[in-house]
């Protein structure tokens, strides 16, 4: 049976290494960014067909 690290869960994508890495996070962030500009985009995408699909007639 494996040995588990007491600290870090089996899950975790962190290591020591780029726990505190100023670019992993700068990466992180625009991911993050990008992330967010993709829903927003889908957002206003179902608005926009809500509003056609009930546009008063």
């Amino acid at each position: 049976m494996m040995q588990q690290h007491p600290k870090r869960s089996v899950h975790s994508l962190e290591t020591p290494a780029t726990a505190h890495d100023p670019q992993v996070w700068a990466q992180r962030q625009r991911n993050n960014v990008r992330l967010a500009w993709v829903f927003g985009a889908l957002a206003v995408a179902l608005f926009l067909v809500a509003l056609w699909k009930y546009r008063p007639l």
